[in-house]
């Protein structure tokens, strides 16, 4: 739904569109993800780990404002997949953390389409957005 198909400008109006547009994002990454062994919730970890490597548990859950018993979860789940491995209280990535970024990169941009629209376009679009909004 376009924003101005809503009567007047609303922030509530923005805010759907904004929560529709994840979903929609997250529903048709998951079978490209579930390829390399990932659910969408790990990896947002996984790309939170690709900025700041060596982040810790809490701050990780910080940064994606979930609960720390959520962030241990999906934090496990890439322990297990081979893609981090914990130091003490820090989360680092393996060999295959870092190689699994250009791998998600490319099969995200190539196979997820909405709307006829490459996820690479959308995610520039939001960009841009975030640029806008930012104070």
């Amino acid at each position: 739904m376009l924003l101005s198909s809503y009567p007047a400008r609303s922030d509530a109006a923005l805010s759907l569109a904004l929560y529709r547009a994840a979903r929609r994002v997250e529903a048709a990454s998951a079978p490209v993800l579930a390829a390399l062994g990932l659910e969408y919730e790990a990896y947002l970890v996984l790309a939170q780990l690709w900025a700041a490597d060596g982040a810790t548990e809490g701050r990780l859950g910080a940064t994606l404002g979930i609960s720390s018993a959520s962030e241990r979860s999906r934090v496990n789940s890439l322990v297990a997949h081979g893609y981090a491995e914990r130091q003490g209280a820090r989360i680092w990535l393996t060999d295959d953390g870092h190689r699994a970024r250009a791998v998600a990169s490319r099969a995200l941009d190539r196979d997820v389409v909405l709307d006829d629209v490459p996820l690479a376009h959308t995610r520039h679009l939001l960009d841009q957005l975030a640029e806008t909004l930012a104070p």
